[in-house]
């Protein structure tokens, strides 16, 4: 940096005339070399010039940083909307299915009973039944019965097909002699919602959404031949 000061100031004196500065100093008079003198003004010229830009840089440093900042800040909080509001759609979406459930609540020599439950206040649609088991031998899933029986009517015999779950608490029936050893029945569920979207309420209670009607979803999507109403529980 001082070699470029001191082309500076030898420019400098190639234009001007030098500067003649006089001091006193105990009564007498002494003269400063005009060329150092010079030399010192515009080094020191130069030298203001120099932090000035740096001081530049160094706010555009800032600025740059704090854009940064800000930018990621930005992101951050649109991330965390965008989470927050799949995360409403995705409750919006299940809320109705959430509410609908079955279990077995009685089984006899003539039938067993599958009591139904809407908790919301809109019916849901084209359901279909399933006794399946959460224990012993036998099918697990709706889908486990209609592999296992070579018969239709075998099948419609555990199964009951609903035109309409209303809301409240009801209940449908299918036949009995089902019993097995060691095991616990339940209920297997698919639905249509209020929405359209179709669902699998399974028999350990695991909620999920499937991609077809419950008809479809369990055969080749040929309509029942008894569509049921159920019963006020």
């Amino acid at each position: 940096m001082f070699d470029r000061l001191f082309l500076a100031h030898e420019a400098t004196l190639e234009r001007g005339k030098p500067l003649n500065v006089h001091r006193r100093s105990s009564g007498a008079r002494s003269s400063v070399a005009p060329r150092e003198l010079n030399a010192a003004l515009v080094i020191a010229s130069a030298f203001t010039d120099e932090l000035g830009a740096w001081g530049s840089v160094g706010a555009a440093v800032g600025t740059v940083a704090a854009f940064i900042v800000a930018f990621m800040q930005i992101s951050t909080e649109r991330q965390a909307r965008e989470r927050r509001e799949r995360e409403t759609a995705t409750q919006r979406h299940r809320s109705q299915a959430e509410r609908v459930h079955a279990w077995v609540s009685d089984n006899n020599e003539d039938h067993t009973t599958y009591t139904l439950f809407n908790g919301s206040e809109d019916p849901v649609y084209r359901a279909g039944a399933f006794l399946v088991f959460i224990q012993g031998a036998g099918p697990r899933t709706g889908k486990g019965w209609v592999a296992l029986e070579s018969g239709e009517d075998q099948v419609s015999q555990y199964q009951s097909f609903l035109s309409i779950i209303p809301p409240g608490r009801s209940r449908t029936e299918i036949a009995s002699g089902w019993a097995i050893m060691t095991g616990r029945p339940a209920v297997e569920l698919a639905f249509t919602d209020r929405a359209g979207a179709h669902w699998l309420r399974a028999g350990d209670g695991t909620l999920t959404e499937i991609p077809v009607p419950a008809v479809e979803f369990y055969g080749n999507g040929e309509e029942p031949q008894d569509w049921r109403i159920p019963s006020e529980a």
